[in-house]
């Protein structure tokens, strides 16, 4: 898990797009687009025979791939599962490889993934966004605080991803 607050994550992000600019990124084969607001990207892959999740900082998708920020380096040639999951809570799973992964900043390392088949991005599209069903981000918020336990986190990061919660829980209720 990456942990960026939401300027340190638009400045990083912003700073790689520098870099790329100036001649440091790779060849591309599939125009490249933000995800769409409120995707979510889980990252899957076996470690020492035992499948682990990691929630990433998405930074961009195409057809082709994904390109994310994540907590540690990953090894070209890993393969990998790439899980969206939108606003209303679809998930959609695609097989892929570490085709890159470099490092950006303290452990963070921005990892790119060549998908086996290509991605349909409108199917990351959430035609009525603005009224996501609230159930699917309580499941998704749920995740994330699982996550951050399971880490051992500080009580600051659980009491925030706590008030989310109670946020999702007040849409539902209403």
């Amino acid at each position: 898990m990456v942990r960026l607050s939401e300027s340190d994550r638009r400045l990083l992000l912003k700073r790689l797009d520098v870099i790329d600019q100036q001649g440091g990124h790779w060849t591309r084969q599939h125009a490249r687009v933000e995800p769409p607001p409120g995707v979510r990207v889980v990252l899957e892959m076996v470690q020492s025979d035992v499948l682990q999740r990691y929630f990433v900082v998405p930074r961009d998708v195409s057809s082709g791939g994904v390109s994310f920020l994540h907590g540690s380096f990953v090894h070209t040639g890993t393969a990998v599962g790439v899980v969206f999951i939108t606003r209303s809570g679809d998930m959609l799973k695609v097989q892929g490889r570490v085709v890159r992964c470099r490092h950006a900043q303290a452990s963070v390392h921005e990892v790119g993934v060549e998908f086996e088949t290509e991605l349909d991005l409108k199917a990351l599209a959430t035609e009525n966004d603005p009224g996501a069903d609230p159930h699917a981000s309580l499941v998704t918020l749920a995740a994330e605080l699982r996550e951050l336990a399971e880490q051992r986190a500080p009580a600051g990061p659980l009491r925030a991803k706590l008030r989310q919660i109670a946020e999702s829980l007040s849409r539902v209720a209403a």
